[in-house]
């Protein structure tokens, strides 16, 4: 639908202004499944440090 178009295309908008490449489109699903959970994890550590961030979740009650 046309609302469902919008913000689909405010993300392509973004990440070509960003520096994207419209080719780049179609290797995401491989980039994602090559990332690591090592790889995430440093990128947290590196990212989000405790050192400098609160990082707290909420968690539902069982």
């Amino acid at each position: 639908t046309e609302s469902d178009l919008a913000p689909w295309q405010d993300t392509l908008l973004g990440l070509v202004r960003s520096g994207e490449r419209l080719e780049d489109f179609a290797q995401y699903e491989q980039i994602l499944r090559s990332i690591t959970p090592e790889e995430l994890r440093t990128a947290f550590r590196t990212i989000l440090s405790p050192q400098r961030h609160l990082i707290y979740s909420i968690v539902p009650k069982q």
